[in-house]
This record gives C-alpha cells, structure tokens and sequence, in this order.
C-alpha cells in the first residue's frame, strides 16, 4: 500500500543540518536522486556515499538522506525517487499465490505512476478546452544553444527560434495604444544604435530576463521621429523634434 505522494522533497540548508528525511517509500538507495540547488536554481547531482548516505529503503514511512558536508543556507537540498524500470515477479501458471509479491508488484506500478504524473504536472501542458488534437507539442530539431521554443505561424507546433527572430515579428503600439503596430527591427542592437545615433551619451534601454524593456532612453537634444512611440497602454509618443525621456515598449 501506498498513501504518501508526491515522489519528491526540498530542504533549505543551513550550514549545519546534514539529516534530510525522505517523505515518501524507496525499496533501494540507488532509487533516490539527490540534488543540491543553488539560489539561482542549478541543480547538481550528488553521489552516494561520495557526498551522502542512505537509511530506511523499505519502510512505508521513508528514510533519510544524511550529507558528509552540510549543504550551505546558500543550498536547496532536493530528494527525488527514480524507481527502476524493471519488473521481476515472474508468476506461474496455476502456481501457488504470494500476497506480499503481488502486493510488492503493484506497489512498483503505483510508484513508477507516481513519478510519471509528478514529473507531468510540473510541465508545460496544453489546456483541453483548447487542444484541438492538431497541435503537435513536440519540439521540431534538435535542441539549439541560444535558440527558444514559439508557437509557429501556422499554431500547429512549436519551432525553435533565435532571439532576433523573435524580435524581427516583434511590434510596437502607436501613439493612442490602439492596434495599428508598427513592425521594429530586425536587430535590437540596429534598434538601440539608430537611438543612440540621435543622441551620443544617452542611456541605454536595459532588458529583463524576460525581454521586457523596463528603463527608459533619456535624450537631451532635438529627435526626429518617423513613428509615435507608445508608453505604457495607451500613453502618447514624443512629437517630432521634441526632447525629454522616450519611452516605448515592445509585445510579442
């Protein structure tokens, strides 16, 4: 029997704590994948009996991962079941009938089923209000340094794609937010040096980690504008000639 889910735990360390307990049943040490986690989430695999010890394979309650070295309040400690993917009961025809193997048998199902659904909840999935069955979720190529998954043209697939290509679909609002956009450039950095060109020394626009543009271009002197630039959702742009602070933003 099986009542504990899910497959997986984390722990904060602190520097000194080295006894992490396992939540959930494993049948053998070499099931457990220990990792230790930095603050910007890289994960790295520990090694047993290198870098930790294992007690408790068996029990229903769990058991505990013990560290040689405490991991850091720097660390997260993550313990996830990998069972393996075997099954050895061999049962025979009109042969006498073990309880505990049979039980044994579907409790590995139980935690291989576990783990699957775990490792499912935590992706990306598509809503079945909106799966229409013509949408194919597989990544088409091979994966890419550098390159990012988008929804293609055609909304029948995922394509990987470089940032530029991404920026080259990319639009801006014009003055009144409304939705006559206005294609950017192909390059961002053919964007940033055609505003920087205006007007030498001028702060540059910073990006987040999400390519959201969160600063703002500070000009000095006299620009000319061919296109209104939006601020915000619905603010206006600079006039033609004017100086100030130019803010714009872009969608994708």
């Amino acid at each position: 029997m099986l009542t504990t889910t899910p497959p997986h735990v984390t722990y904060a360390g602190n520097g000194s704590l080295i006894a992490f307990s396992v939540t959930f049943k494993f049948v053998a040490n070499a099931e457990l994948d220990v990792y230790l986690a930095t603050a910007a989430g890289v994960l790295t695999l520990q090694t047993i009996t290198t870098h930790y010890t294992v007690s408790g394979a068996g029990n229903a309650a769990g058991g505990t991962v013990t560290f040689i070295v405490a991991p850091t309040a720097a660390q997260r400690v993550l313990i996830i079941r990998d069972s393996t993917r075997t099954q050895l009961i061999d049962l025979r025809n009109q042969g006498p009938w073990n309880a505990t193997n049979s039980e044994a048998a579907i409790d590995r199902l139980t935690r291989l089923a576990q783990e699957i659904g775990d490792i499912a909840e935590r992706g990306v999935r598509i809503s079945p209000l909106d799966d229409t069955g013509a949408f194919a979720t597989q990544i088409v190529g091979p994966p890419t340094a550098l390159y990012v998954p988008r929804v293609n043209a055609a909304a029948t697939g995922f394509e990987l794609v470089t940032s530029s290509d991404i920026l080259s679909s990319a639009v801006i609002l014009d003055g009144l937010g409304t939705a006559n956009f206005i294609p950017l450039w192909t390059d961002p950095n053919t964007l940033a040096n055609s505003m920087m060109s205006q007007n030498a020394g001028a702060t540059i626009l910073t990006l987040t980690g999400n390519g959201v543009v969160t600063g703002t271009l500070a000009v000095t002197g006299a620009v000319t504008l061919t296109v209104p630039l939006a601020v915000g959702s619905g603010g206006t742009g600079l006039a033609s000639g004017t100086s100030g602070e130019l803010p714009f933003i872009s969608a994708w």
